[in-house]
């Protein structure tokens, strides 16, 4: 089996989820995190939507916020659409991501299909 010493994590974030309908990803702790990205790819018959990465530093007391807490703010819209793709996201480059949680939402507009998305994270 492979080892990475430096991989914290490849986290299955959506797996094969309804794309006619919204979805939202449990919140995540990322404060030890180097870098980070997303890889999402989906099927379907025309699928039109959005992915959206959510970031936060916590709640009032600095710890996980829960999905609907307001401290929650947009990081990056990634545009989806057509029968098939797939789209990775750097969430972080070179540099540590700046807040401690992140969340990942899918906003569908139109059309259906099936979306699986994950999510990894390695040490500097």
């Amino acid at each position: 089996m492979y080892s990475d010493p430096y991989r914290l994590s490849n986290e299955l974030i959506f797996n094969a989820v309804s794309m006619a309908s919204n979805q939202t990803s449990v919140p995540l702790d990322i404060a030890e995190s180097g870098n980070c990205s997303l890889n999402a790819y989906w099927t379907g018959t025309s699928p039109v939507g959005s992915l959206v990465i959510l970031g936060s530093n916590g709640d009032s007391v600095g710890k996980l916020p829960a999905s609907n807490d307001p401290s929650w703010a947009t990081v990056s819209t990634t545009a989806i659409s057509g029968n098939s793709g797939s789209v990775v996201v750097n969430l972080a480059g070179n540099n540590r991501p700046s807040y401690y949680y992140i969340m990942f939402q899918y906003t569908s507009s139109s059309g259906t299909g099936s979306l699986t998305a994950r999510f990894a994270e390695k040490k500097d």
